[in-house]
């Protein structure tokens, strides 16, 4: 029997993490990403390639939720 983190699945996680735990930290990450995302965007003092990273990032975050 393997013991940690390493191998096995998502359900062996899930017994030793509860999923409302899990589910909170995924929306935090998400939050915080999208929001910074977001200010590089709506700011306008990054330049354009900056610009371009943010769009891609906000479009993983609604990807991912929306998968």
């Amino acid at each position: 029997m393997q013991s940690g983190l390493s191998g096995g699945s998502e359900r062996e996680y899930q017994s030793v993490i509860p999923s409302r735990t899990i589910t909170f930290v995924r929306i935090a990450i998400s939050l915080i990403v999208l929001g910074a995302a977001l200010y590089v965007i709506l700011s306008q003092n990054f330049p354009d390639d900056s610009s371009k990273w943010a769009f891609g990032i906000v479009g993983i975050v609604l990807g991912y939720w929306f998968r």
